[in-house]
C-alpha cells in the first residue's frame, strides 16, 4: 500500500511539473500516456481503464452559402469537419491539447493513442455525442468494424459506444445537463468557453490556416470540458470506473447510498421477487 501511494505521489509530481502544450496533431508527442495511471482490474474481463479525462471535440463548416429556393426554402447544405481538437487532463493537471483540420487525422491518432496507454479501456468524452458521431462514425467503422456495445437514450442519441480496441466514446452533455460553457461558469473551472472567437458563418475548407482566435477557440471548448469532468468527479469522490454515464446516475447513485443503512437493495429484491405485476408496478411509481 505504501509503494502504492508512493507511486501515485510520483506520478502527481511528473504532470504538475510537465509544461501544458497545444499542438497539431502530428507533433503530438505520445511518452506522457505510459505515465498515466491505469484503474485496477475490475471482474472476469479484467478491465483496466486508463485513468485520464479526454475531451474530444469537432467543428464543422457548410459547404457552400446558404441558397434560397424561389419558395422561400432553402437547398441541402451538407457540413463537413474543417477543425477538431482534444484536451487531456491527469490526475487534475491539463496536459495538452491536441489539434487537426481533416476527419481523417482523428482514427490513427486515437489508435496510436490507445495502443500507447497501459490500460484496455479510454474513454473519451464528447458533448452532445449526437451530433459529432454524425461526421465520425464512417471513420470509426472504416477502421475498428462496428461497435461492440452501444447504448442510446433514443434512436439517434448515443451515450456510450464501445469498440473492440478499448476506445469508448461517452456523451458528457447528458451527464452535465447544460452547455460547456455554463458547466464551466457553474464549476469555477480555470477556462471557460471562448465566446466569439469562432463565426459559424463563415465557409471553411480542410487543410485551411487557422487564426489565433480560432485555435483559442477549439483549445478552450475542449479544457473547460476536461477540466469540468475532473471538478465533477472530484465532487462525487467515485473512481474513473464508477463515472456515472448520466446526471440522474448521480441521483440514483445518491439514492443506493442513503438507502444502505436500511437495507433498501435487500428490501426492493424481495418487492421483485413477488411476480412481473409488481416489478411493473414498482417501476411505474419509479419513473
Amino acid at each position: 500500500m505504501k509503494e502504492l501511494l508512493n507511486n501515485e505521489k510520483r506520478m502527481a509530481l511528473y504532470f504538475a511539473r510537465r509544461p501544458y502544450d497545444r499542438c497539431y496533431v502530428e507533433r503530438f508527442d505520445f511518452s506522457f500516456c505510459r505515465r498515466t495511471p491505469v484503474d485496477q482490474a475490475r471482474g472476469k474481463d479484467k478491465t483496466r481503464i486508463n485513468e485520464l479525462f479526454i475531451m474530444l471535440d469537432t467543428e464543422t463548416s457548410k459547404s457552400r452559402p446558404d441558397r434560397q429556393k424561389a419558395d422561400g426554402s432553402y437547398y441541402d447544405n451538407d457540413n463537413y469537419i474543417v477543425a477538431w481538437s482534444a484536451a487531456f487532463n491527469v490526475l487534475g493537471f491539463d496536459v495538452c491539447t491536441v489539434w487537426g483540420d481533416s476527419p481523417e487525422q482523428i482514427i490513427p491518432f486515437l489508435t496510436e493513442l490507445q495502443e500507447t496507454l497501459k490500460g484496455n479501456r479510454t474513454v473519451i468524452y464528447v458533448h452532445n455525442l449526437s451530433y459529432d458521431w454524425q461526421f465520425l462514425r464512417k471513420w470509426c467503422y472504416r477502421s475498428w468494424g462496428d461497435p461492440v456495445s452501444q447504448l442510446n437514450t433514443k434512436p439517434h442519441y448515443p451515450v456510450n459506444i464501445e469498440f473492440s480496441n478499448g476506445i469508448i466514446f461517452r456523451d458528457s452533455l447528458i451527464l452535465a445537463q447544460r452547455s460547456i460553457e455554463k458547466w464551466a461558469k457553474d464549476l469555477n473551472v480555470e477556462h471557460g468557453k471562448a465566446v466569439g472567437k469562432w463565426d459559424y458563418d463563415r465557409i471553411r475548407h480542410q487543410r485551411e490556416p487557422m487564426t489565433d482566435d480560432e485555435l483559442d477557440y477549439i483549445e478552450c471548448d475542449v479544457l473547460a470540458g476536461v477540466e469540468c469532468l475532473a471538478a465533477l468527479r472530484k465532487a462525487l469522490g467515485v473512481t474513473f470506473a464508477s463515472m456515472p454515464y448520466t446526471q440522474t446516475g448521480i441521483v440514483r447513485a445518491a439514492g443506493r447510498e442513503a438507502g444502505k443503512p436500511a437495507g433498501a437493495h435487500r428490501l426492493a429484491k424481495a418487492c421483485y421477487e413477488k411476480g412481473y405485476e409488481v416489478y411493473h408496478l414498482l417501476t411505474e411509481i419509479y419513473h
